[in-house]
């Protein structure tokens, strides 16, 4: 009977987290490194004139340049396709990552969980570099959040957190509001006991419901990150709101951010007390 030595999760284009959390983890984020070009190079898609020109473009350009060749040609499509899935199957391979290792794939991307990876170049041309490394994630509604922070020399507190869902352009929109609400969570959660953090959750939770926040924290945590307000016949946005607001904001999207917050920190404890 042959024995498989790894994973085959490789195969998936995308793969959602297996996780709906994990803490106090370290989650390492490896990504091929220019992959498009790399996968194209491999296969001898595109000539080594080609790959160059377009390895030291702007990552606009090349998305646009292969895009093109793809609306030209399917064909090229489908074998970047496969040779996405080659690549991720080497790292795989080379590696031994086991099924319990992967939190998820994101097309030219593994995270994976307690395991630092020896053999990163799979190949000429194909090389994955390790662009994260988180402590903890988080499922929360339709979002994935990734953190992670560390002391500076001079003692200030550097964040590290992503947020799968919400550009990056909007992201710090958040600050002041949302995002500090699960950052001081996060921190609270490697550094104080799941009860500490549970009592922190639960005071927010009555402040938020009460409406006695800033109104930061009424801006809908997702990727309109707008300030929401229900009608009789509709659901309306605004971009900034006054105090005078506050009192009609849709907050619902928010409180089921706050909920589940509430039920991991809720499981953690539970966990916790299970082991004393």
């Amino acid at each position: 009977m042959q024995i498989t030595q790894y994973s085959q999760l490789f195969s998936n284009i995308n793969l959602a987290p297996q996780f709906p959390y994990i803490v106090n983890c370290y989650i390492r984020e490896y990504d091929l490194q220019k992959a498009n070009i790399s996968v194209l190079r491999k296969l001898n898609i595109i000539d080594e004139e080609t790959y160059l020109r377009l390895y030291h473009s702007d990552r606009m350009y090349r998305q646009v340049f292969v895009g093109n060749m793809i609306k030209e040609n399917k064909d090229i499509g489908y074998a970047l396709k496969r040779g996405l899935i080659n690549a991720k199957q080497q790292l795989f391979e080379l590696n031994f990552i086991q099924d319990y290792e992967v939190l998820c794939i994101k097309n030219d991307a593994v995270f994976v969980v307690n395991k630092e990876l020896t053999s990163t170049t799979v190949g000429k041309y194909l090389n994955f570099v390790c662009k994260n490394v988180y402590t903890i994630f988080m499922k929360l509604c339709n979002l994935e959040v990734y953190y992670s922070d560390r002391f500076l020399p001079n003692g200030q507190l550097s964040i590290n957190v992503d947020v799968k869902g919400i550009s990056d352009k909007l992201l710090p929109l958040h600050q002041g509001g949302m995002l500090d609400l699960i950052c001081t969570t996060c921190n609270m959660l490697q550094r104080f006991t799941p009860s500490e953090t549970i009592n922190y959750l639960m005071e927010m939770y009555d402040l938020f419901v009460q409406r006695r926040l800033p109104n930061e924290y009424y801006r809908e945590f997702n990727q309109i990150s707008r300030y929401a307000f229900q009608s009789r016949y509709s659901i309306f946005y605004m971009n900034t709101i006054t105090d005078e607001y506050r009192s009609v904001v849709d907050i619902n999207r928010n409180l089921l951010i706050i909920r589940d917050l509430i039920s991991i920190v809720s499981n953690l404890y539970t966990a916790t007390s299970r082991r004393g």
